[in-house]
């Protein structure tokens, strides 16, 4: 059951204590304090502020002392500051939480884990009328024809899809899942329709699952399509749930200190080139949608031009003009005029357009440049 939250009047607002940085793409643990007297309040829901600079606030349980610590990661691709007396968040006061009195902590500990062992995840997949299925298929070596699957419904042909994906390992059905370098690999375990429900709410629901509220748990770079974990430690985050339910299977083996250090290494150099050839396609994918949209012919002195300015809803045009090209101050930037006695304007190439069919005016007049001055004159020196 969840917790029942106090009136929110008596709600505190969390407070840095002291300047603190946290780097990008890192997570990290901070003590803060809460503003006003709290000694009448004992536990208290971490809730986060809704900041829309990259830095996630996790939702968690704690009690409602002078000083409390509050999980944080920064997500974003900068660096952010943390001021003394920033307002973090807030603390909502929790009138009761429902407790289990007649089992201990370590039986229900105990009893977890033997749910989630091999051989009650085994059961449970040969219950599911679906993974029972891919799992005789996967055992005999034997792939079924389109045919033979069409009958089914969409999970079953969902992993007849993914067949050269599925294998069995110590009685498991898992799916080898290549990352996105294409060298490593983990398996993940194929979950029965009985036990999604119970991951999702170790996840989210969970006060131990640090779930960010509606951002992703672990948010991936649409560059790089790497989580800031990863890129920067190698490996991805661990969340309380993986230390019930455990990691996905690594393809490697048990190693040796120095032979972890040097896939350590390796995984890292596969990973930072990966991204930087993701991020050098994402760069050339930019350049090339602009090139797409820019203009090739620039305006020269006397072009015709409509001017973008925007108005409101009753107009019925948003353009303006036609005004005159006057000068060329650089490749983006023009000088223009509506009229002689109008004042001249200096606008942005975005936000001209070439208007045909229009001479220069009468009045507009090509100024030439100025002549240079302080050049050496060229003298001929003859030898006597």
């Amino acid at each position: 059951m969840a917790p029942k939250l106090q009136d929110y009047n008596k709600s505190r607002r969390i407070i840095v204590e002291e300047d603190i940085q946290i780097p990008q793409g890192s997570e990290n643990i901070i003590i803060t304090k809460l503003n006003g007297n709290s000694e009448d309040l004992s536990t208290g829901m971490v809730e986060d502020s809704e900041r829309n600079d990259g830095l996630l606030v996790a939702r968690s349980l704690v009690q409602m002392d002078n000083q409390i610590p509050v999980r944080i990661a920064n997500i974003s691709d900068k660096k952010i500051i943390l001021k003394k007396n920033e307002v973090l968040g807030r603390c909502e006061p929790v009138e009761r939480i429902v407790k289990c009195e007649e089992v201990n902590q370590a039986q229900l500990n105990q009893a977890k884990a033997h749910e989630w062992s091999s051989e009650e995840l085994k059961k449970s997949q040969k219950k599911d009328s679906d993974l029972k299925l891919i799992r005789n298929w996967v055992k005999n070596g034997v792939r079924p024809t389109w045919q033979e699957v069409s009958r089914y419904g969409t999970t079953i042909k969902g992993y007849w899809a993914q067949w050269n994906s599925l294998c069995l390992r110590d009685g498991l059905l898992h799916r080898k899942w290549k990352r996105p370098d294409g060298v490593s690999a983990v398996y993940q375990l194929v979950l029965p329709k009985a036990r999604i429900h119970q991951v999702l709410e170790e996840l989210h629901s969970s006060p131990t699952g640090a779930h960010f509220r509606i951002n992703r748990t672990l948010a991936r770079h649409e560059s790089t399509t790497y989580t800031p974990s990863m890129l920067t430690s190698g490996r991805e985050m661990k969340l309380p749930t993986d230390l019930m339910l455990g990691r996905p299977l690594e393809e490697t083996e048990e190693r040796s200190l120095p032979e972890f250090v040097e896939d350590l290494r390796g995984r890292l150099d596969r990973i930072h080139r990966f991204a930087r050839e993701k991020l050098k396609i994402h760069s050339d994918k930019m350049k090339q949608r602009l090139d797409t949209t820019s203009r090739e012919t620039p305006f020269k002195p006397g072009d015709a031009v409509w001017l973008y300015a925007q108005k409101g809803r009753k107009e019925k045009s948003n353009w303006e003009g036609p005004y005159t090209i006057i000068k060329k101050i650089n490749d983006l930037v023009y000088h223009i005029q509506l009229s002689p006695r109008s004042k001249p304007k200096v606008v942005h190439l975005e936000k001209l357009a070439r208007c045909t069919g229009h001479d220069p005016p009468g009045w507009f007049v090509v100024e030439e440049p100025p002549p240079r001055t302080g050049e050496p004159e060229n003298r001929v020196i003859r030898d006597e």
